[in-house]
């Protein structure tokens, strides 16, 4: 089997780029869109339950559909890359019963238009929420 050297070199230069620019974000905060598959799964999975917790009303409170402002840093640890997460939510009440509603179907709870807002920060995603995000 013969093997082109131009390949072999493209390859080791591909890969040459793809480990500069990894590791040149490894530490650094970078701006992550609303949109972004893990920071969604975050919000809806962790962060609007544990809000709710604190919250403690008869409805789910939601999202208002502002931007999440979301940042994200990469950090290596034991070999292995760890992403943290923070961001901002607003959130505002909505029509979906809290003890009727599973969390697996926030995504379909809307906004009462008009409802009183609460803001909550999540910075990082695993750390608890300090007592002034919420009012007294």
């Amino acid at each position: 089997m013969h093997i082109d050297v131009m390949t072999v070199l493209f390859y080791v230069t591909l890969l040459l780029i793809v480990l500069i620019v990894e590791s040149a974000t490894i530490g650094k905060k970078i701006k992550v869109p609303d949109s972004d598959r893990t920071l969604q799964e975050l919000i809806y999975r962790s962060a609007l339950p544990r809000s709710n917790d604190q919250i403690r009303d008869a409805v789910w409170w939601v999202p208002n559909g502002d931007s999440y402002q979301a940042t994200k840093v990469a950090v290596p640890n034991d070999g292995k890359q760890y992403t943290t997460y923070s961001f901002q939510m607003v959130l505002v009440k909505s029509q979906c019963d809290a003890k009727k509603v599973p969390v697996s179907s926030l995504r379909k709870c809307k906004p009462v238009p008009r409802a009183h807002t609460q803001v909550v920060s999540w910075k990082p995603i695993h750390a608890r929420l300090g007592e002034s995000a919420y009012p007294p």
